[in-house]
């Protein structure tokens, strides 16, 4: 497997977790893929009725199905219903069954979900895509994690998951907005249970759709994540990765 390309932007030891987290991850696509279907990575929220249930977000979809990672489990056989959020307009809910669901790691899991009627896929992809144009300030690898975000000073954490990555910096989405514009503790989720951490910047942030957030976060240059970590998360357990 390809190493993620370096820069004299990122740390040595940000280039090595995201090496670590692109292998297993895909490693992971590959043991799971029982179709083609397109990568979309977007809000999506889990109903019965009309109460919700929890936010997932998508990780592939297709004209038939659609495949979430949500921080709750489901049966085979769940009729819910999901709808997309974040997007330019109000996507209607559409009724799905679960086929099949595993655990993602230790707090999330994968789904996959047949729909009862067709997704409009090409509709999808413009939106998935228009949030690229919009928020593009470098290249980066499509890699989709649940993120938690550890804010200094005793602020609440966040829950988002990532559209993209690069050794520089990482594009979130979630149904939370970041309170501070300064450095945190990024722990991204790997689906084989471990978890890596790493500070970086909110540069930027700003609501998409009704109820939803996207935000660019910068690595730092220099290996700096023990001693953030050590100064502002002291009772974080060590990293796991």
């Amino acid at each position: 497997m390809a190493s993620v390309s370096n820069s004299h932007y990122a740390s040595p030891e940000v280039v090595r977790i995201l090496d670590e987290i692109r292998n297993s991850e895909s490693q992971f696509d590959n043991d799971l893929r029982q179709s083609n279907r397109e990568h979309v990575v977007l809000p999506v929220q889990v109903l019965t009725g009309n109460t919700i249930e929890c936010w997932s977000f998508s990780k592939d979809v297709s004209e038939s199905g659609i495949c979430l990672i949500s921080p709750q489990k489901f049966e085979s056989e769940d009729t819910k219903n999901l709808q997309f959020r974040g997007l330019r307009y109000d996507c209607d809910m559409m009724q799905a069954t679960c086929s099949w669901s595993r655990r993602f790691s230790n707090s999330y899991w994968i789904s996959g979900w047949q729909l009862d009627d067709q997704l409009d896929v090409p509709t999808i992809l413009d939106e998935d895509l228009w949030l690229n144009v919009e928020q593009r300030n470098s290249d980066r690898e499509r890699l989709a994690l649940p993120v938690v975000v550890h804010q200094k000073n005793n602020r609440p954490k966040i829950h988002c998951f990532s559209r993209n990555i690069s050794p520089s910096g990482v594009c979130l989405i979630g149904n939370e907005e970041p309170t501070t514009f300064d450095f945190s503790l990024l722990e991204l989720v790997r689906s084989n249970g471990k978890s890596s951490r790493v500070t970086a910047e909110c540069k930027w942030a700003r609501r998409i759709g009704k109820s939803c957030w996207i935000s660019g976060w910068q690595f730092p240059r220099l290996a700096r994540i023990q001693n953030f970590q050590m100064r502002f998360f002291p009772n974080l357990p060590e990293d796991d990765a």
